[in-house]
């Protein structure tokens, strides 16, 4: 299967592997994890993982539910941003969306 079908393969790390002549999962799993390491950090070795079915994160049954101890928001924007209200629009929209679900949660915070 091609490497972007793997979980947290994005744009960005996609381009990344395909510049390394990564092309597909199974090119992953055989590429040495400490050379993923060096080009990609510590998502390296969690990507070299997963390409070679080795995931210890544990099982919970459908529908469980964890204790929420963090809520946060991420994006990865289709440009790059370069002026300060470029910044501004992308910070509020994503400091809107975590209050939001802070508010779902009944969570209170000091910081956002």
């Amino acid at each position: 299967m091609p490497v972007n079908e793997l979980i947290y393969v994005g744009r960005a790390t996609h381009t990344k592997l395909r510049r390394k002549g990564i092309f597909t999962i199974g090119n992953l799993a055989n590429t040495d994890p400490e050379l993923l390491r060096f080009w990609l950090g510590k998502m390296g070795v969690v990507l070299w993982q997963f390409a070679n079915g080795l995931d210890t994160s544990p099982v919970s049954n459908i529908g469980a539910k964890s204790l929420i101890k963090t809520v946060g928001n991420s994006t990865t924007t289709p440009r790059d941003l370069v002026s300060d209200d470029d910044i501004k629009i992308t910070l509020t929209a994503l400091s809107e969306s975590v209050a939001a679900r802070l508010r779902e949660y009944g969570f209170i915070c000091r910081t956002v």
